[in-house]
């Protein structure tokens, strides 16, 4: 099997994806969810880069920006306004909510 650059992205993306799930943790999802986004925005450069379109590579730094830095930045702000530290509880078990999520790639 050769794994190019892109697949190395695809697949992080998806493996943080899931992590998101097994956790309870708001601040732990959040540094998962910059993971999964930088690791989307890291392929969208990647492609430009390739396929030699500057639009893509506004494309990713948009991405960065918005979805890495400032909403994060923002829902942390949240959080520590009012003093949130985790779930309140899931409806599925957090083993069975990453079995599925990795049921539902496969």
């Amino acid at each position: 099997m050769n794994l190019d650059t892109f697949t190395i992205f695809a697949i992080s993306s998806a493996i943080s994806a899931i992590l998101m799930l097994g956790t309870n943790h708001l601040r732990i999802n959040l540094f998962f969810y910059r993971v999964h986004t930088l690791a989307i925005a890291l392929e969208t450069a990647w492609l430009a880069q390739r396929l030699h379109d500057v639009n893509l590579y506004w494309i990713a730094f948009f991405i960065i920006l918005l979805k890495v830095i400032s909403i994060p930045q923002y829902l942390q702000w949240v959080m520590t306004k009012i003093d949130v530290q985790s779930d309140s509880g899931p409806y599925i078990a957090a083993p069975l909510a990453m079995t599925m999520g990795v049921g539902m790639l496969g």
